[in-house]
């Protein structure tokens, strides 16, 4: 991951990265990690990420509607017993998450920014 200067993440400090950094250890993290879960909060959005892409609208693709963070380690784990099927869903999965991310930050930037000024 050093060719990225910035990692965005959801929940990923709780979660993600140290699941990341447990399946793989030799993965660095150095750059600056942003968790958008926590200044998403402040600005009225509470959840999971699958609950804040509800509240803006934002829909996923008929595969992976109504899975889970639950359900993406369900899914690694049964691609290690050599389920190609659930890596192509996690693989899904994992896009629109992405995908989906960079869209909440272009719906919510002037928001958070705004928020961000309105504290000092």
């Amino acid at each position: 991951m050093p060719k990225y200067k910035t990692l965005i993440t959801f929940n990923g400090a709780r979660f993600d990265l140290p699941f990341i950094k447990r399946e793989f250890p030799e993965i660095e993290f150095d750059q600056l990690h942003i968790d958008l879960m926590y200044p998403l909060r402040r600005i009225g959005f509470s959840g999971g990420l699958k609950k804040v892409e509800q509240m803006l609208n934002i829909s996923r693709s008929e595969n992976t509607t109504g899975l889970s963070g639950f359900d993406a380690v369900r899914l690694w784990r049964e691609y290690e017993r050599g389920n190609q099927k659930s890596l192509e869903t996690l693989l899904e999965y994992n896009r629109e998450d992405i995908v989906n991310l960079k869209t909440i930050i272009d719906m919510v930037y002037d928001k958070l920014v705004e928020n961000k000024y309105s504290q000092c």
